[in-house]
C-alpha cells in the first residue's frame, strides 16, 4: 500500500499484462513477460539479486543492470 502513493518527482509507469502466476510462474526472470526492455536471456535465466549505485546502493534482480 505504501508504493501506491505518490511521490515527489517520481514518474510512475504502468506495466502492460497480468502478473505471473505463483502456481506456474514464467521461466527465466518470472517479470520478463511484462518487462518493456526484456531480451531473450530474460526467459531462460533467472537473475540473481545485484547491488549497484555506490555509495546509495540499491539492489535488483535483473539481469541487464550491469549494462545500465
Amino acid at each position: 500500500l505504501l508504493k501506491a502513493v505518490p511521490a515527489a518527482g517520481v514518474v510512475r509507469v504502468p506495466l502492460d499484462g497480468d502478473p505471473a502466476s505463483p502456481i506456474s510462474p514464467p521461466s527465466g526472470c518470472c517479470f520478463h513477460p511484462r518487462c518493456a526492455v526484456a531480451v531473450d536471456e530474460c526467459s531462460r535465466q533467472a537473475p540473481a539479486m545485484v547491488t549497484f549505485g555506490g555509495r546509495d546502493a540499491r539492489e535488483a534482480a535483473c539481469l541487464l543492470v550491469e549494462s545500465a
